[in-house]
């Protein structure tokens, strides 16, 4: 994770991870225990259902209330604020199907 937010930081990327529903809070612990506090954290979960839920905050902000994601279908986008211009578009969409198709564009 270290070596891919330094990476982010280098190339001016957005870093996009997305894991088994059942390993969500692991993964959500690694990202908040190892990345800097003020690389920024966007957390996608649920996406087009009643219970969506996108938001985007500083690994500081999100210590200090990290939110349940257990078995919720989850995209996590890691990424600096200090480009100084536009980070990035991300577009994601999931069908009924279960198969997700994820489109970038900066």
């Amino acid at each position: 994770i270290k070596t891919l937010e330094q990476r982010s930081n280098r190339e001016r990327q957005t870093q996009i991870f997305i894991e088994t529903p059942y390993r969500n809070n692991h993964m959500l612990a690694a990202l908040l225990e190892t990345c800097h506090p003020d690389t920024r954290l966007c957390i996608a979960a649920d996406i087009t259902t009643e219970t969506e839920y996108i938001v985007t905050k500083k690994i500081g902000d999100w210590r200090k209330q990290v939110p349940d994601l257990h078995k919720r279908p989850t995209v996590f986008l890691d990424f600096r604020s200090n480009f100084g211009g536009s980070i990035a578009a991300v577009v994601v969409v999931v069908v009924d199907t279960g198969f997700s198709t994820l489109s970038t564009t900066i």
